[in-house]
């Protein structure tokens, strides 16, 4: 390219411009070669990128594989849908259930007497809603002394109660009531309402000579029958009959028998295979595609020669060829311990394939077993030990198993009362016990049935339950910690037990550590958190969680391996811990796409690699260009000198040739 003062040879007769451009090739040639390698990091960064998406897949489908539920699942069906529809959980049995549903649960709904306007006007004073033991005062006053403003009023109360207008009567002839509807059904949910002076026919009548509801439904319970059997429950949605089943009944008819069905789900857990299966595949073909050499056109794939890469697909080959430690063989029954097993193979291109048939009879006839090959898995020979957790760094046990030696069961806080309630003893007063800071109302007249009952109301808040407990023929108020472990519970009331009539827990404040309270006679202890070892290694325990003391650097088998011990007294057992192929992949994966792992650190440091050479091109170009405009001045400044030269010969000339004309 010519410079801004480019003459092109006028004086010289040089072909400048040519011979620049010559030269400046020749100088771009370390530019191209940077250029070049620019877009080689780039290409890779984008094949590492793509490679990166593709394994992250394969870790989602490794860890629905893993987990035990996938191949737990249950299905459940109804021969009459229309009056029961079920569900299922992984928990449920399978089985077959005949039953008859005779009742639906039904919300109480009340009526009051009728009015001829919605602005109708009541009398002011107290409305009085009672469900499930809960009351609620409800103050009409001249705000809201309408038919309307009590609806409202209701409705903003949340006393468990629905309050709505109907019209019994005509448009041209209204005759307005006011309805009201538990919020929940069942007998438990049955409203008792004192309209007080309102006047409002709805409830206790005012006069006692009475009730003067109009129940428009009475309260009820859903009745189910199983042969015999007869279950009432409050609500159409019932979990608790058959364990892990949910029902949904409706349009009872104790006539007609319905047939519940809960079988073993295997589509979920063929799905999640052949997913696993398809993204392997993927891979697999990418890398070889990647990685692949062309001897007739010597074409290479990105990453020919990339050990990283390399490493990747063997790691990947073995994981799904080799046998899962640990699973043992069982004479005269089939041994899941490897993919071949269930029907997986591969093929000499390195791919998996799944034959339907022997998949399919594998989950039929067996999915936990199934679900072990796949995921993470502690049988131990004790039922009360159980798996929590593990890490990439726990190690398969083997067939010896790891040792469990639980020397301190986990054990909960607990504060008995020193007065006792015996025979159900009567509060003489109201009484305002706080356990760990809420404060809860006991009223006068209650019995230790009753304190319990109200105590008992709030333990999600206060992670505290109260129960009875019996000691030489006398009945105390005590409390237990809902959560294993060290902790502790603060109990208090105002009133002294000295005199009786209390909830018999005194003047003195209640600890794990300072049970005796009032008149030394309480007794109690602070929870103990679980303890002992794992495969010898030293443990923490955090109510009946016991995780492995192994330190940052340790190669301990068992780093990271967490338990559970739900044992009342010492015990030793032994366990078999099983990483089955789906929990290798998956923790293997996962290493590899962390924030320190194989695929951050391989794509930053590509990355970087093109942002130095995209600085290195600019800064080449930089100087090609400065080095262009230097030439161009060279030959600019020799062209000038040239023309100056020729204008003075010129000039001589002239003078030379009017001299010989003189002469």
């Amino acid at each position: 390219m010519p410079g801004a003062m480019s003459i092109g040879g006028l004086s010289s007769g040089i072909q400048t411009d040519a011979i620049i451009t010559k030269y400046m090739e020749l100088a771009r040639g370390p530019q191209k070669t940077k250029q070049a390698d620019q877009a080689t990091a780039q290409q890779k960064l984008m094949a590492w990128q793509d490679l990166n998406t593709r394994v992250l897949a394969l870790q989602t489908k490794s860890e629905a594989i893993s987990s035990a539920t996938a191949f737990a699942a249950k299905t459940a069906t109804s021969s009459m849908e229309d009056m029961v529809k079920v569900t299922a959980s992984s928990d449920a049995t399978s089985g077959t259930y005949y039953l008859n549903v005779n009742k639906t649960a039904k919300s109480h709904q009340i009526a009051s007497q009728t009015y001829s306007g919605l602005d109708d006007t009541v009398s002011q004073g107290t409305i009085l809603i009672n469900v499930e033991g809960n009351s609620t005062d409800i103050t009409i006053d001249s705000s809201n002394n309408t038919l309307l403003g009590v609806k409202d009023a209701i409705n903003k109360s949340y006393a468990g109660v629905s309050a709505s207008v109907i019209n019994e009567g005509t448009a041209n002839s209204p005759a307005y009531r006011l309805l009201l509807t538990s919020k929940e059904t069942g007998s438990d949910h049955k409203m008792i309402i004192d309209a007080g002076a309102t006047g409002i026919n709805i409830g206790v009548d005012q006069d006692g000579v009475g009730n003067r509801d109009k129940v428009v439904q009475a309260a009820e319970d859903a009745e189910i029958m199983m042969g015999t059997l007869t279950f009432k429950r409050s609500s159409n949605t019932i979990t608790d009959i058959i364990p892990g089943v949910t029902l949904n009944v409706a349009n009872p008819d104790a006539t007609k028998t319905i047939k519940i069905e809960v079988t073993k789900d295997t589509t979920a857990a063929k799905t999640a295979v052949n997913d696993f299966v398809a993204q392997y595949n993927d891979i697999m073909r990418n890398v070889k595609e990647m990685t692949s050499y062309d001897k007739e056109t010597g074409d290479t794939g990105i990453f020919l020669g990339d050990l990283n890469v390399q490493s990747l697909q063997m790691d990947l080959e073995s994981m799904v060829t080799s046998s899962v430690s640990g699973i043992p063989f069982v004479p005269g029954k089939q041994t899941y311990n490897a993919l071949s097993s269930i029907g997986i193979t591969t093929g000499t291109d390195g791919l998996l394939t799944v034959n339907d048939a022997d998949l399919s009879a594998a989950l039929a006839n067996n999915s936990e077993d199934v679900g072990k090959l796949f995921g993470t898995t502690l049988t131990a020979e004790s039922p009360y030990i159980t798996l929590v957790s593990s890490n990439s760094d726990t190690k398969p046990s083997g067939f010896t198993g790891y040792d469990i030696n639980i020397t301190q069961p986990a054990t909960k806080t607990w504060i008995r009362s020193g007065k006792d309630m015996t025979g159900g003893a009567i509060l003489a007063a109201d009484e305002v016990v706080t356990i760990n800071g809420k404060d809860i109302t006991l009223e006068k007249d209650f019995t230790l049935a009753q304190v319990m009952a109200e105590i008992n109301k709030y333990t999600v808040s206060t992670s505290v339950s109260a129960f009875e407990t019996i000691l030489d023929g006398k009945n105390y108020l005590s409390f237990r910690s809902l959560q294993y472990g060290n902790k502790d519970i603060t109990i208090s009331s105002p009133l002294s037990n000295a005199a009786g009539g209390t909830s018999g827990i005194g003047n003195v404040k209640l600890t794990s550590t300072a049970y005796t309270g009032q008149g030394g006679l309480g007794d109690g202890a602070a929870g103990k958190d679980v303890a002992g070892t794992i495969n010898g290694e030293s443990c923490t325990g955090r109510g009946q969680i016991l995780t492995v003391d192994s330190g940052e650097n340790s190669s301990s088998p068992v780093k990271g391996l967490q338990i559970m011990a739900t044992n009342t007294t010492a015990l030793n057992t032994n366990a078999t811990f099983i990483k089955g192929v789906g929990s290798s992949i998956k923790e293997r994966l996962t290493s590899m796409t962390g924030l320190d792992g194989l695929f951050s650190v391989t794509q930053k440091s590509l990355t970087s690699e093109v942002d130095v050479i995209t600085t290195e091109i600019a800064d080449m170009e930089t100087n090609l260009t400065a080095q262009q405009d230097a030439m161009y001045a060279k030959f600019n400044a020799m062209e000038v000198q040239l023309s100056r030269l020729q204008s003075q010969g010129d000039y001589l000339a002239a003078q030379l040739g009017s001299l010989s004309n003189n002469n």
